[in-house]
């Protein structure tokens, strides 16, 4: 039996996050997504260059899901994994999302309650 921890159930959690976004359940799949980067940075270490692509997803998700600002820091977190992998040009398209997820959460229509949505 695998633990939570292992690299497969990172796998699995991926799989489910896509799935889940296919439904339309965009905050599931954003925690599935999370959980499965969680999994990889923990097995991996912080700083491991391979973690750009599932920060980009769960940046992705986070976005599709309205939770703006969130995405916005992943993307800069992919970013950076880009950066140390020496691969600028998918580090520079990731700061370019997320700044465009900043100006989201900035022109995001605010709820009753005064809070703005997706941020």
């Amino acid at each position: 039996m695998l633990g939570d921890g292992h690299s497969l159930v990172a796998v699995s959690l991926t799989h489910c996050a896509f799935a889940l976004d296919k439904l339309r359940r965009r905050d599931e799949a954003a925690a599935a997504a999370g959980h499965a980067l969680a999994i990889r940075t923990k097995a991996l270490g912080p700083a491991h260059p391979a973690l750009g692509r599932a920060a980009k997803l769960h940046a992705a998700l986070l976005g599709a899901a309205g939770r703006h600002a969130e995405s916005a820091a992943a993307y800069r977190a992919a970013a950076a994994s880009y950066v140390r992998r020496g691969d600028a040009w998918k580090a520079r398209r990731n700061l370019a999302r997320a700044r465009a997820r900043d100006v989201a959460a900035a022109l995001a229509p605010r709820r009753r309650d005064g809070a703005r949505r997706g941020g």
